[in-house]
């Protein structure tokens, strides 16, 4: 994993922001991001078919949420790891697309 602090100029002094850039390459980052996929796409699957069956989905207000719909299981997803969640939410915004006219 590599870090790289970023800068920025103003008034031709260089200057650091408090945070590093997180940036992993080649395989690494492709297992990291391909590992969000896969826990999407089960949770996805789960609910497809005729014998597709009920996910209980946490919200933060309320009472939990139970659904067959396979696009609201896919919204509701949110990864800890923040490689495995960009793999997740790449998936989300392309169904989304697809899926929304």
């Amino acid at each position: 994993m590599h870090r790289f602090a970023t800068k920025s100029r103003a008034l031709g002094r260089t200057s650091h922001r408090g945070y590093a850039k997180d940036l992993k390459f080649g395989a690494d980052g492709r297992k990291a991001m391909l590992a969000g996929i896969d826990l999407l796409a089960y949770a996805v699957a789960v609910t497809m078919g005729p014998k597709g069956r009920n996910v209980i989905i946490e919200q933060s207000w309320g009472s939990p949420k139970i659904t067959k719909d396979g696009v609201t299981v896919a919204k509701s997803i949110d990864l800890k790891d923040k490689y495995e969640n960009l793999g997740a939410k790449l998936v989300q915004v392309s169904l989304i697309r697809i899926l929304t006219p």
